[in-house]
């Protein structure tokens, strides 16, 4: 069973650094952890306007469907990204990552 270390921020960087592309080995399986349904909520981005905008929504375990938290929108899939994995990060560990990335 896959114990999450908030303290691995070292991972945090090499996704903020790469967010797609190879991984390491670590990164890979928080990776794979972050995006499995579980009983945290999986947040997950949205497009809203195709190829242009995107925003955060959240899934309850087991639903088929999301709804859009918040009302912050992302002009890049990218952008969306980082903030879907701090949010994963958060949820997972209680902690933030401001001022790590």
């Amino acid at each position: 069973m896959y114990i999450f270390d908030p303290t691995r921020t070292d991972l945090a960087l090499e996704f903020y650094r790469n967010l797609y592309g190879r991984h390491s080995a670590d990164l890979q399986y928080l990776l794979n952890f972050m995006r499995e349904p579980s009983k945290y909520p999986h947040f997950v981005f949205i497009e809203t306007v195709p190829g242009e905008e995107w925003a955060i929504g959240k899934m309850q375990h087991m639903a088929r469907a999301c709804h859009i938290i918040g009302t912050e929108r992302f002009s890049t899939v990218e952008q969306a990204e980082w903030h879907v994995f701090k949010l994963r990060w958060h949820a997972l560990g209680g902690n933030t990552l401001e001022g790590i990335c």
